[in-house]
């Protein structure tokens, strides 16, 4: 795998993707959940890991859930979508 692949950035059509499925009815998928948690959980793995390893070397806490969490429910919408075209 070569470098460009391996650290892209997400795509306009992934940014989408997310958005959507952010949008659409998750309820029946993981239940209620908050919206910090719910954006979260529409995240691609790469996106999801790359977080949890980011939290962890700054608190080298292995219970990251809760921050991450707060992360994404402190943000707006747009901040939201900023954060999608920088992961």
């Amino acid at each position: 795998m070569t470098y460009q692949k391996k650290y892209r950035k997400m795509t306009t059509a992934t940014i989408t993707k997310t958005i959507n499925k952010l949008n659409s009815n998750l309820e029946a998928e993981i239940g209620k959940a908050s919206l910090g948690f719910k954006r979260f959980f529409v995240l691609p793995t790469r996106v999801r890991r790359a977080l949890d390893l980011a939290i962890y070397l700054e608190t080298k806490d292995l219970n990251t859930h809760q921050k991450k969490v707060d992360f994404f429910e402190a943000m707006s919408e747009q901040e939201y979508i900023n954060y999608l075209k920088l992961a």
